[in-house]
């Protein structure tokens, strides 16, 4: 669309409201268990897998394309029943020189490769090479590419410049998706984030994108709720849809599930998807793929921690054995006791190579348990420790006449 600087001039933005928002956001939705992994199932899709540094090469780029395609491993797919193959990442993003590498490592899948372009990450090259650097990366067959703002348009208030160059980059890019990022740690005020973001939307951005990650502040959640506004505020008025990759910065699972939520909450179920919200990030993936580790083998920490607690009880345990079938202190103490966090320990191990040593195996579902007078604690370890391990609910009968250990 043609430059509206009314409408862009317009733009406020009330920072003090902004961060009071924000400073909510991460205790206000608390996503757990299996909800909590489809999220950030759900947040690997929408990451865009990075590597720029300078000493990159053509297998660090393939090796990073083979994990775009297999984010997750195998059998953690397995163990939450999702056929392997069908989560990858939203896209790779490279330097131009690694498009090739990429390209050729990434052919038969749908995931696109995105160039950084455009005199990344400072964008002070010559104009003119700018311009020509974005045609090379489209010619190696990028997808997307990532292009950086001239921040002194935006610090000295030219907008009309801005946008000029902004519709240029747009222009040279063709076919391809282009992402404008805004460096928005070096543009002084949300106000400045806010307009910005508004005149490169103008100028046809297919995203905004917070920073390059080189910049000392990256993507915060004041910046991300700024230039979410604008892009609601855009698709308002012109129902265009812009999408948003907060970038630098992101590399825990904890901070990919509060993004998720404030684009959910601000913007609707619609920019959940990878064309349209993108994470920049390089070590997010490691960490994802830990929490979805832990959520597999949470049978195993918590047979862990009954085994913890038996040990950490023993002697009351110990009375209770005696007191319930008259058997000496020293054999409960001694014996019965110790067996039973053994046995707990046992299966916590048993849980967490479930998924590797018996792929497929599925719980049985409820497992009915009747506990005998003799042994009663020793037996109900016995028997509700692989019955959990495996992700059964157990239902207990104790005996009538052991009820205290049982």
């Amino acid at each position: 669309m043609k430059l509206d600087l009314d409408w862009a001039l317009s733009v406020q933005v009330n920072t003090s409201a902004i961060e009071r928002r924000c400073k909510t956001l991460p205790g206000r939705r608390s996503i757990k268990k299996a909800n909590q992994a489809a999220w950030l199932l759900k947040a690997i899709t929408c990451i865009d897998l990075t590597t720029l540094s300078g000493d990159d090469t053509d297998q660090r780029v393939r090796r990073l394309c083979q994990k775009a395609k297999h984010p997750v491993r195998k059998d953690l797919l397995q163990a939450m029943e999702i056929e392997p193959g069908t989560i990858h990442t939203g896209a790779i993003c490279v330097y131009h020189e690694m498009v090739p590498a990429a390209i050729s490592a990434l052919e038969g899948t749908n995931i696109p490769v995105a160039a950084v372009s455009t005199g990344f990450p400072a964008g002070l090259s010559p104009y003119t090479l700018r311009l020509a650097e974005i045609g090379e990366s489209v010619r190696a067959g990028a997808q997307e590419i990532d292009i950086v703002i001239s921040r002194r348009h935006v610090l000295t208030q030219n907008w009309q410049a801005l946008y000029d160059e902004m519709k240029a980059f747009r222009e040279a890019c063709g076919d391809a998706h282009v992402k404008a990022i805004l460096a928005t740690g070096e543009l002084g005020t949300l106000r400045n984030v806010a307009r910005a973001s508004m005149i490169c939307m103008m100028a046809g951005a297919d995203f905004i994108k917070t920073s390059t990650g080189k910049e000392s502040v990256n993507a915060t959640l004041p910046i991300s709720l700024t230039m979410i506004r604008q892009i609601r505020d855009y698709y308002e008025r012109t129902g265009y849809h812009v999408g948003y990759k907060p970038a630098g910065g992101i590399s825990k699972a904890k901070d990919s599930l509060t993004y998720l939520s404030l684009i959910k909450e601000e913007l609707g179920d619609q920019w959940l998807q990878p064309d349209l919200f993108r994470f920049g990030a390089s070590s997010l993936l490691g960490d994802i793929e830990r929490q979805l580790e832990h959520f597999v083998t949470a049978r195993a920490k918590y047979l862990y921690a009954l085994a913890r607690l038996v040990q950490k009880h023993s002697r009351l345990l110990a009375v209770l054995e005696t007191l319930d079938n008259g058997k000496p202190i020293r054999e409960s103490r001694d014996i019965d006791v110790p067996l039973v966090a053994r046995h707990f320990y046992y299966h916590a191990g048993a849980a967490q190579l479930m998924a590797n040593e018996m792929p497929g195996q599925q719980a049985l579902g409820v497992a009915g348990q009747v506990i005998p007078w003799n042994f009663p604690l020793l037996m109900l370890a016995w028997k509700i420790a692989p019955a959990i391990a495996m992700g059964n609910t157990v239902v207990l009968k104790p005996a009538e006449y052991t009820s205290l250990s049982a």
